[in-house]
């Protein structure tokens, strides 16, 4: 990879999954490599740098992971975001209805075998191949009152219930306008979204870069190959 950043003019946004950790075989019980509770630490108390972790998970997830360190996180895809470490997280999309959850709740009744992630915003559900095609259907009956409002989106074997109408990129753009911390500073995205993510683009707008990592690396041939490359790189920038 080859890229010229200067940190007090950056903010960096970096992905979760598959970006900073590796593929996990139970994404809902795992603990976090140590050399990457030392470098967030570590980064977490450089002043002049500026660091958002970007993620499908939910900031009390993250926060879980790596406490007692706290940084700024916008989480749920893009519906919440906390920036001063200690406040609580502020809604950028309510939550799910009601309605619905208790509709999702009772459908991953039915499929013991499944692992699911309740994130307030959005709902998640890690499923065995065999029901996967059942469970797609269930979940796609589900959303069908809420469609315009919701999506069934699918990441490997995990599928998500969001809002439609948020996404990373709309969410970083927000921010990058209306918060006065982060206003001038160039964005740069690091994740395996990049790509695939067209929302992500946005952020070029900004005069910003985004770093494919993994897959995405070999279709761009500019990135970083795996998360410890990731990990290597922010401790790079301190």
């Amino acid at each position: 990879m080859m890229l010229s950043v200067k940190a007090n003019d950056t903010v960096f946004l970096v992905d979760f999954d598959d970006t900073l950790i590796e593929a996990q075989p139970d994404p809902t019980n795992f603990e976090i490599p140590e050399d990457l509770r030392f470098t967030v630490q570590d980064l977490s108390q450089k002043p002049w740098l500026r660091l958002i972790i970007v993620t499908g998970r939910s900031v009390a997830q993250i926060d879980q992971f790596f406490h007692p360190v706290r940084f700024p996180i916008i989480g749920c895809h893009g519906c919440e975001a906390r920036f001063d470490t200690e406040d609580a997280s502020k809604d950028i999309h309510p939550v799910i209805p009601e309605a619905l959850h208790a509709q999702i709740m009772s459908i991953v009744q039915h499929y013991p075998n499944c692992r699911i992630e309740d994130k307030r915003y959005t709902f998640a559900i890690h499923a065995c191949a065999e029901d996967q095609p059942l469970l797609r259907g269930d979940l796609d009956k589900a959303i069908g009152n809420h469609r315009e409002t919701y999506s069934l989106a699918l990441y490997g074997s995990c599928f998500e219930i969001k809002p439609s109408s948020i996404s990373k990129g709309k969410t970083i753009a927000k921010i990058l306008q209306e918060e006065p911390r982060f206003s001038g500073l160039k964005p740069v995205y690091i994740g395996d979204d990049v790509g695939i993510d067209a929302s992500l683009n946005i952020l070029l707008e900004f005069g910003g870069a985004l770093i494919s990592v993994g897959n995405a690396f070999s279709e761009h041939g500019f990135g970083l190959k795996n998360p410890l490359e990731v990990r290597d790189f922010l401790r790079s920038i301190t």
